[in-house]
């Protein structure tokens, strides 16, 4: 995420089609402090603010810490990051049921597989 210390205000939604009617409905000059959750996944408003740019949201990745066998505070890794204004409302919803359908697990295995080689190189 670039603005790490930005707080957003998070709504719920039910589903995959109502994720992506409030992400696509999200104007480039908007509410950049926008957050929607849909189950385990929270899309976090990354855009600038900037009228003439695209809208960008993080997506993050909420799971409970199990070294605390499931009960611990809740951890967020961010997994991806879209930009809504490439994107079409299907397409969004295709992948928000992807993300729903178990490829969170093997796109977060992914990330982390990444940042470890990449810190290995740096410490080589």
């Amino acid at each position: 995420m670039l603005f790490t210390r930005r707080r957003h205000t998070v709504k719920r939604v039910e589903s995959a089609e109502d994720l992506a009617r409030e992400l696509c409905a999200v104007a480039p000059a908007g509410d950049v402090t926008a957050g929607f959750q849909l189950e385990q996944l929270l899309f976090l408003n990354d855009s600038t603010g900037n009228s003439d740019g695209h809208v960008e949201f993080a997506v993050v990745v909420m799971e409970r810490d199990e070294r605390q066998g499931g009960e611990g505070p809740i951890r967020g890794t961010q997994v991806d990051s879209w930009t809504i204004t490439w994107m079409g409302a299907h397409q969004v919803a295709f992948h928000i049921r992807e993300l729903l359908a178990g490829q969170v697990g093997a796109m977060r295995e992914a990330v982390v597989a990444y940042i470890s080689a990449s810190q290995d190189a740096l410490l080589a």
